[in-house]
C-alpha cells in the first residue's frame, strides 16, 4: 500500500478533485473508468480511456512537491509558481513558444468544449454558433452537450451538483446549434469519407450565408484510431476563405506529432490535447491551446468559475483566488509523462510503435473469441495526417457462439480484467461500433508508460531489442488470451 502519512494522503484526495463524477472513488478503490489512484500492479493497455496511476509516477510527484507542506500548497504565491512552471515546460515539451499560443488548461476535453464555443462567440460578435462534432460516438461522451454550454455530468470540476443538459453558460447554450456527423453507418462500417465531408460543407455553407460562425472538429483520433474529415478537405475549407470558420483540432488522445500540432496553430487552429491518455496522467487532465495571432489572449470570466479556476489561464487577476489542485497536481505528472517521453530515443520509439502495431493485430486475429475490427480510413491521407502514422488503437468484437457480445457483457469483461490475478490489465471502454445492430467492441492501446518500458529493456540489457518486443508481446497475448477465458464464461 502507499504511504498513509497525511501528505500522500492529500495528493490522493487532490488527485480525484477538480474532475466530475467519473473521477469518484467507489467503495471498491475504482472509479467509473476503471481506474484506481491506490498502489497497483495493473498493466495500462487502456491509454484510450484512461489509466491507474502509476507507483512510480506518484513516487515522482512526492519528489517534486518535496519541501512543500499542505499549507505551502494552500498559498497563491506557491501554487501560481508551481503552475508557471508547469506551463513553461508544456510549452518547452511541446517545442511551442508563448508567442504562438494561449495556453489554457482544463479538467478535460470535454470541457474545453464549452470554453472553445464561448471564446469564438466572443472573439465575432456572432449572433449564433453553428458546432460541427464529427465521431460523436468516438469523442467525448458529454462533447455534444458541453459544446452548447450545457452540463454533461451531475457533479461540476468545483464541486457543485448540475442535472445533466442545464445549461452552464446561457449565452453558449443560446446561441450554440450542435450538428452530429458520425464517422460510421448504422451497420457499423465506415462510409466514403467524401459523403461525411460533403455534409459538413452544407453546413458551413448555410452558416456563411446567414453570417454565423461555424466551428469544425478535425478528429486527430477518435477512440478507436480514425482520423476525420481528411487535413486536405479542411485545408480547401480554410482556403475557400469563409469568413467566420473556425477549426479545432481534437488531438485529445495524445496520439499526434508535435510538427503537426504546431502547424496547425500557425495555421489558425484551436488545439485539444490531454496528458491522460496516451501520456498516462490520471483522469482529467487537459489542455487547450489558442493560437494568438486569431484569438489573441484568452480571458477567466465569471460565467466559468464553476468549470475554470483563475489560474487555470496565463493571465489571471492578482486577487485571493481560491485554491483548488486537483488539475495542479495531475498536470505535474502528465508534464513529467510528457518529458519522460519525448527524451527517449526517436528510433526506439518508432521500433516499439510498429511492433505494437504488427503483433498486436497477429495476437488479436490469432484468438478464437477476438474479431479485429479494421480501421477504415485510419490514413486517408497518409503524408499529411496530424496523427502519428503508427496504429496505436487496436479494436476488437468478441464473438461467443456465432454472435457478438453486447456492450453490458463487454462492460463485465472490462471490470473483471482490471481485477485479474495475479496481475490486472486495464483495457480502453467498450464503445459502440453500430447504433443499428448494438455491436460493439473492446480495445487495446498503447501509451507512452509502456513505451518507455519497452525502451529502457532494450538499453539496459544485452540483446534488449529482442527482449522488449518479446515482453511487450506476451502482456499483450496474456491480456487477450484473459479476455477468451472471460468470455467462455458466458452462457456456460
Amino acid at each position: 500500500m502507499r504511504p498513509s502519512d497525511n501528505f500522500p494522503d492529500y495528493l490522493i484526495r487532490q488527485l480525484s478533485s477538480n474532475s466530475d463524477s467519473r473521477s469518484i472513488i467507489m467503495e471498491n478503490d475504482f472509479t467509473k473508468y476503471n481506474t484506481t489512484l491506490s498502489e497497483n500492479s495493473i498493466i495500462p493497455l487502456g491509454s484510450c480511456t484512461a489509466s491507474s496511476l502509476n507507483n512510480e509516477d506518484f513516487a515522482d510527484l512526492i519528489e517534486k512537491l518535496k519541501g512543500f507542506s499542505i499549507s505551502d500548497l494552500s498559498s497563491t504565491e506557491v501554487v501560481q509558481n508551481l503552475w508557471s512552471g508547469v506551463r513553461s515546460d508544456f510549452l518547452q515539451a511541446m517545442n511551442l513558444s508563448a508567442d504562438l499560443v494561449d495556453l489554457v488548461f482544463v479538467p478535460s476535453g470535454t470541457d474545453s468544449e464549452t470554453l472553445i464555443s464561448s471564446v469564438i462567440l466572443e472573439k465575432d460578435h456572432s449572433e449564433k454558433l453553428n458546432n460541427i462534432v464529427v465521431a460523436p460516438l468516438e469523442v467525448g461522451s458529454g462533447t455534444v452537450l458541453a459544446c452548447g454550454g450545457r452540463a454533461f455530468t451531475e457533479i461540476a470540476p468545483d464541486g457543485s451538483n448540475w442535472k445533466i443538459g442545464q445549461s452552464i453558460i446561457p449565452n453558449v447554450t443560446e446561441k450554440t446549434e450542435v450538428f452530429e456527423v458520425p464517422i460510421r453507418d448504422s451497420s457499423g462500417d465506415i462510409p466514403p469519407m467524401k459523403n461525411l465531408e460533403k455534409e459538413i460543407l452544407r453546413i458551413i455553407e448555410e452558416s456563411e450565408r446567414n453570417r454565423f460562425s461555424s466551428c469544425l472538429h478535425l478528429v486527430a483520433g477518435s477512440k478507436t484510431g480514425v482520423h476525420a474529415p481528411t487535413t486536405k478537405f479542411v485545408e480547401e475549407l480554410e482556403g475557400s476563405l469563409f469568413d467566420n470558420l473556425h477549426v479545432i483540432v481534437d488531438a485529445a488522445q495524445g496520439r499526434f506529432s508535435r510538427s503537426g500540432i504546431k502547424k496547425s496553430l500557425e495555421l489558425g487552429r484551436i488545439v485539444t490535447i490531454t496528458a491522460s491518455k496516451f501520456f498516462g496522467a490520471p483522469p482529467f487532465c487537459g489542455a487547450v491551446l489558442f493560437p494568438r495571432k486569431k484569438y489573441g489572449g484568452v480571458y477567466w470570466r465569471e460565467e466559468y468559475k464553476s468549470l475554470f479556476n483563475e489560474m487555470f489561464f496565463s493571465t489571471f487577476s492578482n486577487e485571493q483566488i481560491e485554491i483548488t489542485n486537483g488539475l495542479l497536481f495531475r498536470w505535474l505528472i502528465g508534464v513529467s509523462n510528457m518529458q519522460k517521453y519525448y527524451s527517449t530515443s526517436p528510433k526506439h520509439r518508432l521500433s516499439v510503435l510498429k511492433w505494437f502495431e504488427e503483433d498486436a493485430i497477429e495476437i488479436i486475429k490469432s484468438n478464437h473469441h477476438l474479431n479485429y475490427v479494421e480501421p477504415q480510413y485510419f490514413s486517408p491521407d497518409e503524408k499529411n495526417r496530424l496523427l502519428a502514422t503508427n496504429k496505436t488503437i487496436h479494436t476488437f468484437r468478441i464473438e461467443k457462439d456465432g454472435i457478438f457480445l453486447p456492450i453490458e457483457y463487454l462492460r463485465e469483461i472490462h471490470n473483471k480484467l482490471v481485477l485479474s490475478k495475479p496481475v490486472g490489465f486495464h483495457l480502453g471502454q467498450p464503445v459502440t461500433l453500430s447504433s443499428k445492430s448494438g455491436e460493439s467492441g473492446l480495445r487495446i492501446a498503447l501509451g507512452s508508460r509502456l513505451i518507455i518500458d519497452s525502451i529502457r529493456t532494450i538499453e539496459e540489457k544485452n540483446g534488449g531489442i529482442e527482449m522488449a518486443r518479446e515482453k511487450l508481446t506476451s502482456i499483450i497475448s496474456s491480456a487477450c488470451n484473459r479476455i477468451e477465458e472471460l468470455a467462455n464464461e458466458f452462457g456456460n
